[in-house]
């Protein structure tokens, strides 16, 4: 289920691109004046040929706010991505537009909500969850090379590295990152206690301040567009931590996209509650203390304010232009220093149109399911998954993403919405 590929025809001098279903796998092109070229990495294009490389405004702006590039963009305007699931056929001469080879279909079930402790729907749906992970990370576990994971201690890793231990017959090797004398950001204490349970032979790097400045200019060297999501660095460290052991390497990405498992997806209903205070309190008293405080991560209270000083970027609007307020990455008084107020409402008014394009098998009232439609389908594949894959094959460390089986995606996106999220608890079934 992860592949980019390429296939030509000899005799028909004809053939394609294709990209598999959920985008883990990268593809880049570029028409030229003597053909076609593609590559793995958007720096494999640049020795094949002459094509346009001014840099694309829009693609530009859109890294600025969102912190990636989504398809079909890159930052050159002569340079395109192949998105998830798409195909593109060439012959002498003629390069045709992408078109999509598979779309997530629309939920299966009527949307009616279920409290998740009511019994034998939500008991048989959590079963079919389970045997579905169990089955796609049986699958992944197939190797001629040594096997592992990765392990953050986090709900998504752990569950696949149980599901690992349970099949792989020896010891799961597991791997974590942990930051020395940043606790707010370590993780290692959970990843122990996981490890510890499933008995994994487990390895941890702690980076430093120091460790991580250094890592730096070897990441920038190997990415030839920029990268606005800082996680890259510890995920290149630990993966080329993790190649000195093993060639392939089982995460637990896509479990926020699948499950809800983000607090952008909680924010929706915190922003009613938020309503609910009278306007005067808001305006006079509390809005005006949380502009004057800091945005940081440092600790669990100042992460707090900091959401809670994004949640009041999108008081009105539909469920999608709310989402994408939370998603960014700049305040709007960081942005408009940066980028030219329409060049900034022409881009989200691209994304907000691809939202609703990839989400209309899903009903309007059903609105949690399409959030993470549009995640699954365009911030994973552009962020995260990019991510992961520069900074693994860098190391050539072969990672593979058990919850992005087709079929656990698809059962999945056909849970109701209430299975996933409710009062405020996140990726309940998983």
């Amino acid at each position: 289920g992860m592949f980019a590929l390429a296939y030509y025809d000899r005799q028909a001098r004809s053939g394609f691109l294709a990209r598999d279903r959920f985008g883990v796998k990268p593809l880049f092109y570029a028409a030229t004046p003597h053909g076609l070229c593609f590559a793995s990495e958007l720096g494999g294009l640049l020795p094949l040929g002459a094509w346009d490389r001014t840099i694309d405004q829009r693609a530009l702006t859109q890294l600025l706010l969102f912190g990636y590039i989504a398809h079909p963009r890159t930052i050159h305007r002569g340079a395109r991505r192949l998105g998830p699931g798409e195909v593109l056929e060439f012959r002498p001469g003629a390069v045709a537009a992408p078109r999509r080879w598979y779309a997530l279909p629309g939920p299966a079930r009527e949307p009616a909500v279920h409290d998740e402790h009511d019994g034998a729907l939500y008991a048989a749906a959590a079963g079919e969850v389970r045997r579905s992970l169990a089955r796609s990370v049986d699958l992944r576990k197939v190797s001629d090379v040594p096997i592992g994971a990765f392990l953050s201690g986090g709900l998504d890793s752990s569950v696949i590295v149980a599901h690992l231990s349970a099949v792989i017959g020896r010891p799961v090797q597991t791997f974590c990152v942990g930051h020395a004398g940043h606790a707010t950001y370590d993780e290692t204490r959970f990843a122990r206690l996981v490890a510890r349970h499933f008995g994994t032979e487990h390895h941890e790097l702690v980076l430093t301040r120091a460790d991580t400045l250094a890592a730096v200019p070897r990441v920038l060297d190997h990415l030839a567009e920029p990268v606005g999501d800082s996680s890259i660095i510890p995920t290149w460290l630990v993966s080329r931590f993790a190649a000195e052991r093993v060639t392939v390497a089982l995460s637990g990405d896509a479990g926020d996209e699948l499950f809800a498992g983000y607090w952008r997806y909680t924010a929706h209903d915190a922003l009613a509650a938020y309503r609910r205070i009278p306007r005067i309190l808001r305006r006079g008293l509390i809005e005006p203390a949380l502009r004057r405080g800091g945005s940081a991560k440092s600790s669990r209270l100042a992460n707090k304010l900091r959401q809670f000083r994004k949640l009041l970027r999108a008081e009105e609007g539909d469920a999608f232009q709310r989402h994408l307020a939370w998603s960014r990455i700049l305040p709007d008084e960081a942005a408009s220093g940066l980028v030219d107020p329409a060049e900034a409402a022409g881009c989200v008014e691209e994304v907000l149109d691809t939202a609703r394009r990839l989400t209309q098998p899903w009903s309007g009232d059903d609105e949690l399911n399409r959030l993470l439609a549009f995640d699954t389908q365009y911030g994973l594949p552009s962020d995260m998954l990019q991510k992961v894959d520069l900074a693994s094959m860098a190391h050539s460390l072969e990672v593979r993403t058990p919850f992005l089986d087709p079929a656990l995606v698809e059962l999945a996106g056909s849970l109701p919405a209430s299975y996933k999220m409710n009062r405020g608890r996140k990726k309940i079934i998983l």
